[in-house]
């Protein structure tokens, strides 16, 4: 949503998953990206996680967003015990489900007229990623 309050952004970060992870991409003396990377507490689905990512328009295709997944997927893959990582993006962000592929993400679904913004209804496609290790034991 644009133009969030002040009063947003500290609530916004405490309540963020603990077991998860905050991740910033810095270019200068300034932040350009951010991923957090939630984790699921529910017994039967500790091995799931998804994640949010927002790279600044400036920055975007200059390696940040890659850094950034890069990174995430180091820690689920090696540290986090993840198996299934998985995301939800707009149908028509072309770049960022360019992105997504480019680390293995594959497209398991699509709800239709799901999200709301810039005064249309829009698509939300459903993606994942298995941990490669486990990936392997699909085929």
């Amino acid at each position: 949503m644009p133009h969030r309050p002040d009063v947003f952004w500290p609530g916004f970060y405490r309540t963020r998953d603990p077991n998860g992870a905050e991740l910033v991409a810095v270019s200068g003396a300034g932040v350009v990206g951010h991923l957090g990377l939630l984790t699921n507490s529910a017994p039967r689905r500790k091995h799931v996680a998804s994640f949010g990512i927002a790279v600044h328009p400036d920055h975007q295709g200059q390696g940040a967003g890659a850094a950034l997944m890069g990174e995430m997927l180091n820690l689920a893959d090696n540290w986090y015990n993840i198996t299934r990582m998985q995301l939800d993006v707009a149908s028509n962000n072309a770049r960022a489900i360019a992105l997504y592929r480019r680390f293995g993400f594959e497209v398991e679904g699509e709800s239709r007229f799901d999200l709301f913004f810039g005064g249309r209804y829009q698509h939300t496609t459903h993606m994942v990623r298995f941990h490669p290790n486990f990936a392997a034991d699909l085929a």
